[in-house]
This record gives C-alpha cells, sequence and structure tokens, in this order.
C-alpha cells in the first residue's frame, strides 16, 4: 500500500442518522485535515436542518494548510473506505486528492 496516503473518517455521526465526513488524501497535514473533519463533523451535527448536497463546496485549505475561501473542495456522498461500511459526506480535497476520482 502507500503510505503516503491518508484517510480521516468522522466515524459516529452515520449512528444517529446523520452523514460522517472522509477526506482520502496526500501531500497534506493529516492533524490539520483531522480539525477540519471535526469542524465539518461538527458543524453537520449542529445543522443537521441544512443539508449539504452532492456537488456543494467547503472552504479547503492552501498550500500553508490554512482554510481559505479561496479553495474550494467539493463534496460527494460515497461510500466510506474504512469500516463500518456506510454512505459519507466525501470531501475531494483537489490537488490533494487520494484514490481514484471521476
Amino acid at each position: 500500500p502507500n503510505t503516503n496516503e491518508f484517510i480521516v473518517d468522522s466515524v459516529g455521526l452515520a449512528n444517529i442518522g446523520l452523514s460522517d465526513v472522509q477526506f482520502h488524501f496526500k501531500g497534506m497535514n493529516p492533524n490539520k485535515v483531522a480539525n477540519l473533519a471535526y469542524s465539518l463533523a461538527r458543524y453537520i451535527l449542529n445543522n443537521d436542518d441544512i443539508m449539504i448536497k452532492d456537488g456543494d463546496t467547503i472552504d479547503g485549505m492552501n498550500d500553508e494548510g490554512k482554510m481559505t475561501p479561496e479553495v474550494q473542495w467539493i463534496c460527494r456522498y460515497e461510500d466510506s473506505l474504512i469500516e463500518p461500511l456506510r454512505p459519507v459526506l466525501d470531501i475531494d480535497t483537489g490537488k490533494y486528492a487520494a484514490g481514484n476520482r471521476n
């Protein structure tokens, strides 16, 4: 396996009927991505009446690892890459994305 790739998954929100979030990436600090995943999961938990749709975007990170509205990452609902298998909100991290993106 390619050890340069990481997955950050919020495992747990699906248990209460909300979408978990998943980031599959390379070339970024995993701790910064985990912080972003936590923030996005918290947003979903606190705003369960506001559905993020396929194709919506969120603010991404620049090359210095700072969130910015100048970088937009696309959200898509996909199957999780790790157990337990479930639908997740997958965040396409653009040039940092790992795996096949069609």
